[in-house]
């Protein structure tokens, strides 16, 4: 086993906090104010973070040069392992760089932790608005200087093609359903409907020889559109894994988007303005 490197810094301020005892997710915020007063270290509330296991709700970021420090309630020693051994390895698959997780309340148990035990694995964390908002949007907003097909929106833009390529109509059903939205009620043939997720407003369409596609406004966060839509090609792989494909079906569309990326850059996949 590596030797455990000197503490330092934020991690020797953050550390004490393992397996303090609190009242819950609410009090986290003061203990971590607390531990950082006289610092010129800032705490920010994390809201909802999707990632692609699930959404984690309640959790305290500080940041420090190259490091994102996670501070999170943890209710049992299951959840504490999981925060200690597979939060950092979710989210920085997530794209938040290298992260750092302290578990507060329960101290990690010799039981292995699951992602369950720590995030909402089941929520699409997304629901139906009244209205679509105008403005612009899209499955992806390219950075500048971006080779867009060797970047990790194309991974995770292409996770989800293949998944529904073939189905895509089973796909976009099995969404309306996990929406609580019945199919009659939805013309197929072109669907637009606005969304709410957890930290913004999108629109989710839909037409023969595309995906179903979730279209972000340019003010949505980066990682959180990447982890929103890694989260639902998890959720819907267990709806879609037995359904036969129909042909390749929207394959041939992503197989383009990927040779005009190498040709030249692209400001945005799927752009859409309402």
């Amino acid at each position: 086993m590596a030797a455990e490197r000197p503490l330092g810094g934020l991690e020797a301020l953050l550390l004490p906090l393992r397996g303090k005892r609190v009242q819950g997710p609410h009090d986290l915020a003061r203990l971590v104010d607390e531990a950082l007063r006289g610092t010129p270290y800032r705490a920010q509330a994390a809201g909802t973070l999707y990632t692609p296991a699930g959404l984690l709700r309640g959790g305290i970021l500080v940041e420090e040069e190259g490091v994102v420090h996670l501070v999170i309630w943890t209710p049992t020693p299951r959840a504490a392992r999981a925060a200690l051994e597979l939060l950092p390895r979710i989210l920085e698959a997530r794209g938040m760089g290298r992260v750092r997780a302290h578990p507060v309340g329960a101290v990690p148990g010799e039981e292995p932790g699951q992602a369950s035990d720590l995030l909402d694995t089941r929520s699409l964390g997304l629901s139906l608005s009244l209205a679509l908002r105008p403005g612009e949007y899209a499955a992806w907003w390219c950075g500048k200087g971006e080779v867009f097909p060797y970047t990790p929106a194309a991974e995770v833009l292409e996770a989800w093609v293949r998944l529904v390529a073939g189905r895509e109509e089973q796909a976009l059903l099995s969404l309306l359903r996990l929406l609580g939205l019945e199919a009659g009620r939805v013309d197929l043939e072109e669907v637009l409907l606005p969304l709410e997720s957890e930290v913004g407003h999108l629109v989710l369409s839909y037409r023969p020889g595309r995906p179903p596609r979730l279209h972000f406004p340019r003010s949505f966060p980066r990682g959180q559109a990447l982890g929103l839509l890694a989260n639902l090609t998890r959720l819907l792989r267990r709806e879609l894994h037995s359904l036969p494909r129909q042909g390749e079906g929207s394959l041939h569309w992503w197989q383009e988007v990927l040779r005009e990326g190498e040709k030249e850059e692209i400001q945005a996949i799927g752009h859409l303005v309402i």
